[in-house]
């Protein structure tokens, strides 16, 4: 499994619809489920992006498709980030995005 960081932007529509953003927000998670991804964070936030999720999906293909299921929406604006992880000074994969994990933690 490869994980994915996905910074999300409310569109107009999104925005009008703001009160439904928790149902959305479940929504998605159980899309990506029957997809195979586990979402393994959702955060609202505050500043540029509105809402940052991490997934792990099997791969490139089942990201992409779930991302365009949640662009179908018409609600948010997505960028996909693929995360590399680091292990013992070395890279699992090309990053777009590195998580550095403390000392004797494993993925």
């Amino acid at each position: 499994m490869a994980t994915y960081i996905v910074l999300s932007s409310f569109t107009d529509q999104g925005i009008r619809t703001v009160k439904d953003t928790v149902k959305r927000a479940d929504a998605v998670r159980e899309t990506a489920r029957k997809m195979g991804i586990e979402t393994k964070s959702l955060y609202w936030t505050v500043g540029k992006y509105d809402v940052v999720v991490t997934f792990d999906a099997p791969d490139d293909a089942a990201m992409t498709a779930l991302s365009l299921a949640i662009a179908g929406g018409g609600n948010v604006r997505t960028q996909t980030m693929r995360a590399a992880i680091v292990l013992r000074g070395r890279l699992r994969s090309r990053p777009s995005c590195v998580i550095v994990l403390p000392r004797g933690e494993t993925r």
